[in-house]
């Protein structure tokens, strides 16, 4: 699939992606063609929003609506991996065979790309860096300056393993430590302790005009905000399918964020209350169970921290409820696994099994490696089933961890 980068027909892009995995599937939404309309446009319903139904269930769509005659002019590339990973084949192989050497969580959550934009704006698709995770630098993939062109995409059920451009290759003079207007958190990353990553978004709150929350499964997932001068913004998750009616805001009024928490006791927003006076306060739901009231003032900027199962918010130094610590999840088949695994007499042949199957991986790996030995080199195991591989490239070694 292809993006035209100077469409002035494209309204908004929209990316997929899924913390848990850190692997990411761009949906560029280039087929709902339209001229750019003022941000009432959003609630209307579109011809085709098929593309929704094409991710895992677990999967966050970003939204990110573009200003008016705002194109891409540069776009750069933030990953753990060497030179261009969605493009060789080679390194991907060797980063899925290796995946159980390290955290793959934990090494995947700063995959990220960014849109650079005429009108100076950096727009994040991937994950929020943290002090707590190994430091990136950023390559720029393209720059078409405002000319036409197209850049390609795969379009793999559950991630964007390759890009590619029409354009020749900047000229640069390496990747960068640290780039400039790239959107970043003040509020602290949710605890790395919990199950699966989480995907964070940024929106001002000031002069807004309307609210419309977007509503998966019973629960509120995102915000859209239009503002006063036409342009939009939102946070947390973003499906135009989806969206509750919009909440027009009133002079004086405030906007109040119902919490409660699941069975798993992870924290999500029930009920979006939109309150004509300060001194108004929420309709309790007899059927509801609030646990917290987190209230909006029109100022400043609000942070959603947000995954499949559950969100935080931030402004201004306040915090919604506490992010639940969530034990790695096992499906019913891979406890079925483990009871058929640990039968005593299944065992033995489970054992002799296993031993085959890495006497044979061994020879294939021997293989591999003799193929790719201007990359890798290794020592061979004499007995048992443990290798020692080392990576290489221009006689410098590649540690795991970075090329995962």
């Amino acid at each position: 699939m292809s993006l035209c980068l100077f469409d002035p027909t494209i309204p908004y892009y929209q990316a997929s992606t899924c913390p848990i995995l850190r692997i990411h599937k761009f949906i560029i939404v280039a087929a709902v063609t339209f001229p750019i309309q003022p941000s009432r446009d959003h609630g209307r319903l579109y011809d085709d929003l098929s593309f929704y139904d094409s991710t895992p269930y677990d999967s966050t769509w970003v939204y990110t609506p573009l200003n008016e005659n705002e194109r891409i002019v540069r776009i750069w590339k933030r990953a753990q991996v060497i030179s261009s990973p969605w493009e060789q084949a080679d390194y991907m192989t060797a980063a899925a065979a290796m995946r159980l050497l390290s955290e793959e969580d934990f090494a995947r959550r700063n995959l990220a790309i960014v849109f650079q934009t005429n009108q100076g704006r950096m727009l994040l698709f991937g994950g929020q860096w943290s002090f707590n995770l190994p430091h990136c630098d950023w390559t720029l993939l393209d720059a078409p300056d405002g000319k036409p062109g197209h850049f390609f995409f795969d379009t793999h059920p559950t991630c964007t393993r390759a890009l590619s451009f029409e354009t020749q290759a900047p000229r640069t003079e390496g990747p960068v430590f640290d780039l400039p207007g790239v959107p970043e958190a003040f509020s602290p990353h949710p605890p790395f302790q919990s199950a699966g990553g989480f995907v964070w978004s940024s929106a001002s709150v000031e002069k807004v005009e309307r609210v419309t929350p977007c509503r998966l499964k019973g629960k509120i997932v995102g915000l859209l905000f239009s503002y006063l001068d036409g342009r939009s913004a939102a946070v947390g998750e973003i499906r135009l399918d989806h969206l509750d009616a919009p909440l027009k805001r009133v002079d004086g009024g405030k906007l109040c964020l119902s919490f409660t928490r699941d069975t798993e006791k992870c924290p999500y927003i029930a009920r979006v209350e939109m309150l004509t006076a300060k001194t108004d306060t929420p309709v309790k739901d007899k059927q509801e169970n609030v646990e917290e009231w987190f209230e909006v003032s029109w100022s400043g900027k609000i942070e959603w921290w947000h995954n499949h199962r559950q969100c935080q918010i931030w402004q201004d130094g306040r915090q919604s409820l506490d992010i639940a610590i969530l034990p790695r999840v096992l499906s019913p088949i891979d406890d079925q696994i483990a009871t058929f695994a640990l039968d005593p007499l299944t065992k033995p042949a489970l054992i002799a099994r296993n031993i085959k199957l890495a006497q044979i991986n061994l020879v294939i790996m021997e293989d591999w490696i003799k193929r790719h030995a201007i990359i890798f080199s290794w020592v061979k195991p004499q007995t048992g089933t443990t290798a020692f591989i080392k990576l290489e490239r221009d006689g410098n070694p590649i540690y795991a961890e970075w090329l995962c």
